[in-house]
């Protein structure tokens, strides 16, 4: 079963394209979820409402006790 992440608690996205850009969300509420992604209503550093998608396909990956996406397959994470 997939575990989202919980309301208040925040995820950091980082740029592939700009290294060192680091964004932090806080988690408000799932929004919904399919087979490779779940959607969060959350707000940005500036208490902006925004939505946030993290790609989570379940078949191949999990997540740690920190929250983080594992992905059980190195190559399946750079195809995604």
């Amino acid at each position: 079963m997939r575990e989202h992440l919980k309301s208040n608690s925040n995820i950091k996205l980082e740029s592939v394209s700009e290294s060192g850009r680091t964004r932090i969300f806080a988690i408000s509420s799932v929004l919904g979820h399919g087979s490779s992604c779940v959607a969060y209503r959350a707000t940005d550093a500036n208490n902006i409402p925004v939505v946030v998608k993290e790609c989570f396909p379940l078949s191949k990956t999990s997540r740690n006790n920190d929250g983080t996406v594992v992905w059980k397959n190195t190559d399946d994470e750079k195809r995604a």
